[in-house]
């Protein structure tokens, strides 16, 4: 065995400077390593009966291991994982700029399981419109990316790897998760996700179902239970038919409330997914409609379209201790750059806000920034239990798009349009 090299360093199966990751891996199990200081001497597996070598250790070499080592043998640092090869296919960028120009499908390597993480074998994968603006570069104040990156958000796969320290999954579990902001990159054959952000799919959703569940969901779930109480409440929803306000619809029917309204030029939508009432705001200006009941007559505005003047108008209609809750801000989804100068704005005016919403000088205003605490798992599971009472995502008529270039484009100019009815989801294996 002194004669039988280790390892210098070893990352969740894949080590990253003396030896090719198959003579790694059956060395570290072989040699007395981490798996087998459990076991008694006796009991130990002699380095070539554990390589499957009928060798003298005098001739072994470097060429030999690599050629012969079983790949069944893991890293003493892996928890567990399924045979995964050593590259993949991914939608990536090199540089920001427009999607049709920068997106392409690279091969790439396979992600090596770390500490704490699970590699999902994707199954299939949503983008939203934080995917665009990222690509762009409209994100670089908030969001630092390492490039060349793999683009997408949602998430729904198999687990095939497990790393040290992960305890709730498992090899074989379903699971469906949102990437944002730590990782991003579901649109790739494989992804690397930190347990904590990953929750089991529901068994009553496919794969292609679960993956426009994560973001959309949960933003509409978080909004309307986090930051307000819509039970028996009249609840206005600005932005219907997207994904994220298609959620907010069903979500807040669920959770009781007493009068939907929304705004859509879907109407029929809408209607079938529990809305009372659905304003055309080509036609109509919602903040003056008395298909609302008047001024001062919501309790709940859920802003998923932005704009400074979407706050203006709301405060004609909302009470004075009613909520509007935004997922977007003052900076309407417009294609702009969020800088510096932009940000330093908004929280100033988020902070002025708040305080007239707290002396009683205004209804109060609330913007969702997505949690990402480990709660984000147990909003995961809520959203689930809901789609076992109804809850159901609407899938834009395009979708699902093929795993190309061309297939990933379109969705991003879906995005860009501000005219997807539904989510835009992607079946990466089928």
């Amino acid at each position: 065995r002194r004669l039988v090299p280790r390892c210098a360093e070893c990352r969740g199966g894949r080590c990253q400077r003396t030896m090719p990751r198959a003579m790694c891996s059956a060395v570290c199990a072989a040699a007395s390593g981490p798996r087998w200081k459990q076991l008694p001497p006796s009991s130990r597996p002699s380095a070539s009966r554990a390589l499957g070598l009928r060798l003298d250790y005098t001739m072994l070499s470097p060429f030999t291991l690599r050629r012969r080592a079983p790949r069944a043998w893991q890293c003493a640092r892996t928890v567990g994982s399924a045979e995964t090869p050593e590259t993949m296919r991914a939608i990536r960028y090199q540089e920001y700029g427009e999607p049709s120009s920068v997106l392409r499908l690279k091969e790439t390597p396979v992600p090596a399981l770390q500490d704490g993480t699970v590699l999902i074998k994707v199954k299939a994968a949503a983008v939203s419109p934080i995917d665009l603006k990222t690509v762009k570069g409209y994100m670089q104040a908030t969001i630092k990316k390492e490039l060349p990156a793999t683009l997408g958000t949602d998430v729904a796969g198999v687990v095939v790897g497990v790393g040290s320290g992960c305890t709730r999954l498992k090899v074989g579990d379903e699971v469906f998760a949102d990437l944002t902001p730590r990782r991003q990159g579901s649109l790739a054959e494989y992804v690397l996700a930190e347990e904590s952000i990953v929750a089991l799919k529901p068994p009553s959703l496919s794969f292609q179902d679960a993956a426009a569940f994560p973001l959309a969901a949960v933003t509409s779930y978080q909004a309307l239970t986090k930051f307000t109480d819509v039970m028996d409440k009249r609840v206005l929803i600005l932005g219907g038919s997207g994904g994220t306000g298609t959620f907010g619809i069903q979500i807040a029917k669920l959770l009781g409330a007493r009068f939907i309204a929304t705004t859509s030029t879907n109407s029929e939508l809408c209607t079938d997914l529990g809305a009372d009432v659905v304003i055309d705001y080509r036609s109509h200006s919602w903040y003056d409609s008395e298909l609302v009941g008047g001024e001062k007559s919501v309790d709940v505005i859920f802003d998923t379209v932005g704009g400074l003047a979407s706050w203006e108008n709301a405060k004609r209609i909302l009470k004075t201790d009613g909520t509007y809750v935004t997922i977007v801000g003052d900076t309407a989804t417009q294609g702009e750059p969020l800088t510096l100068g932009r940000m330093t704005n908004t929280i100033f005016g988020l902070l002025k806000r708040k305080s007239f919403g707290a002396a009683g000088i205004d209804p109060k205003y609330e913007i969702v920034f997505k949690d990402t605490s480990p709660d984000i798992v147990a909003d995961l599971d809520a959203v689930g239990r809901l789609a076992g009472k109804g809850l159901k995502p609407i899938m834009d008529p395009r979708s699902p798009f093929p795993f190309s270039e061309d297939g990933c484009v379109a969705m991003m100019d879906l995005m860009e349009s501000h005219r997807a009815k539904g989510k835009a989801v992607c079946v990466v294996d089928a």
